[in-house]
């Protein structure tokens, strides 16, 4: 009779643990289900972030593009005629030169340090 008693207390065990054990199977279904949905959400977002910065990059390249095509078709000036340019805009402390005869000496000339 002690035996089956005992064949009994450890059934009870057993089921008792067989029962926290189905729990913590289901808790970590929960808890795996709720990591996918989180991995899903995540992939989604680096998709959506994935697509804005090849947006953005698209648009810096056509920018750049169009900025380099400005620079490209722009005449290039040599050194000398970049010192000819007038001034602009000229300073309201320099006194104009006449619209009368002028000479050499008294036209003004600047040099640009490259």
């Amino acid at each position: 009779m002690a035996m089956l008693q005992m064949a009994l207390g450890l059934l009870g065990e057993s089921r008792t643990e067989t029962q926290w054990l189905k729990e913590a199977a289901m808790e970590q279904k929960e808890v795996i289900g709720k990591q996918q949905e989180l991995i899903r959400k995540s992939a989604r977002q680096l998709q959506a972030t994935k697509d804005q910065i090849a947006e953005d990059l698209k648009q810096v390249r056509e920018q750049l593009e169009a900025f380099t095509t400005r620079v490209n078709k722009s005449p290039r000036l040599s050194y000398a005629e970049v010192a000819r340019l007038p001034l602009s805009p000229q300073p309201s402390n320099i006194r104009t030169l006449s619209t009368g005869n002028t000479t050499l000496t008294d036209t003004t000339y600047r040099t640009i340090d490259t």
